[in-house]
Order: structure tokens, then C-alpha cells, then sequence
């Protein structure tokens, strides 16, 4: 496994601890993340597969964060709504 996938695998479990005990990540994580995303990009780019186990957290991730946010009280759900669509976006990008 290369190392960009276990930094992305690392910061995304991150991600989703903070959310899931109530919190909001901080900038640092969301950008953190998807700077992971874009070297992720630059790794997968040229292929025309992604690996299992990068599709299935980034499945698992896409649920997951908006059903967390869900359950915050504004302006915290707000925040994290507006952090998961730019990491959703770059997630999609990633599988173009």
C-alpha cells in the first residue's frame, strides 16, 4: 500500500473521530485531508482503477459525515455540511 493511501487512511479516520464524539475537525484536518486527496489524484490519475479499499472509506465517508452533521445544531451543522462538499467534490474528481 503506498504511503499517500495510509496518510489518506489515517486522516480520514481522524476526520471521522472528531465528527462522530460531536465535534468539527479543524481547518487543519479538512485541509490535511484534502491535500491527501490531491496527492491521491496525482497517484491514481493515469489509471483507470482506484483500490478497494480507497473506494470502500470513500463510500463509507460520503455517508457517513453528512449523517453526523446531520444530527449537530446550526451553525456547527452548516460548517460541516460546507467542509464535506469541497471533500466530496475532490472525492469525485478523484474517481473521473
Amino acid at each position: 500500500m503506498s504511503s499517500v493511501l495510509d496518510q489518506f487512511f489515517m486522516l480520514s479516520d481522524a476526520v471521522f473521530m472528531a465528527v462522530r464524539e460531536g465535534g468539527v475537525p479543524s481547518n487543519d484536518a479538512i485541509e490535511s485531508l484534502l491535500s491527501a486527496l490531491d496527492e491521491l489524484a496525482k497517484e491514481y490519475g493515469s489509471q483507470n482503477s482506484l483500490p478497494k479499499d480507497l473506494v470502500g472509506v470513500m463510500l463509507d465517508m460520503s455517508t457517513a459525515l453528512y449523517s453526523a452533521a446531520a444530527a449537530q445544531a446550526e451553525p456547527v451543522r452548516t460548517t460541516l455540511y460546507e467542509q464535506f462538499d469541497v471533500i466530496t467534490d475532490k472525492m469525485r474528481d478523484l474517481c473521473s
